[in-house]
C-alpha cells in the first residue's frame, strides 16, 4: 500500500501537482515512517511551492529522530517536469537560505543542492552548520553526508 501511495506522490510531482503530492508523501511516512525518499518528495513539495519554513521543520524532524537524510540518493533534477524548473526551484531555495541568514535555511538548502547531485557545494554548506550556529539539529550533516558519499561511491565502484 505504501510503495503505491508514493508512487502516486512522485506521479503527481512530477506534473507539477505539488500540493497532491505533497499529501500522498505525506501519507506514505504515515504508513512507513523511515522511507527516506518519501521525507525527500515531501520536502521538495514544500519547497516547490514555496513553503520553505515548513520544509526546515519536517527536515529538523528528521534530523532529531535520526534519520538521514543523504542515506537514499535520489537525483531531483530528473524528477522535474524539466531541468528548468528544477533550477528555479534550487535558485529560490538558494535565495530563501541568503535571506534568511538562518541555519534551517542553510539546511535547506544543503538539502537540495545534495539531490540536486551538486554533493561537493551541499558539503561545503552543510560544514558551516557544524558548530556554533545555535542550531544542533543539523550540526551532524557534514558526516551524514561524507557517510552517503561514501556509500554512493562503493555501489558505483563494483562492477
Amino acid at each position: 500500500m505504501f510503495a503505491r501511495v508514493r508512487r502516486e506522490g512522485w506521479a503527481l510531482f512530477s506534473e507539477g501537482e505539488y500540493g497532491q503530492a505533497s499529501r500522498a508523501f505525506t501519507s506514505a511516512t504515515g504508513l512507513a515512517p523511515g522511507d527516506i525518499e518519501s521525507h525527500v518528495g515531501e520536502v521538495y513539495c514544500l519547497s516547490s511551492v514555496s513553503c520553505y519554513r515548513a520544509a526546515v521543520v519536517t527536515l529538523r524532524q528528521l534530523a532529531r529522530r535520526g534519520v538521514n537524510p543523504f542515506a537514499f540518493n535520489i537525483d531531483m533534477t530528473h524528477r522535474y517536469g524539466t531541468p528548468e524548473e528544477a533550477n528555479e526551484v534550487q535558485t529560490r531555495v538558494g535565495s530563501f537560505a541568503q535571506a534568511s541568514g538562518k541555519p534551517g535555511g542553510k539546511a535547506l538548502n544543503a538539502f537540495v543542492l545534495w539531490h540536486m547531485g551538486k554533493h561537493n557545494e551541499a558539503m561545503s554548506l552543510a560544514g558551516t552548520l557544524a558548530g556554533g550556529t545555535g542550531e544542533e539539529s543539523f550540526a551532524d550533516w557534514p558526516v551524514l553526508m561524507r557517510d552517503a558519499l561514501a556509500a554512493l561511491d562503493a555501489t558505483t565502484e563494483q562492477p
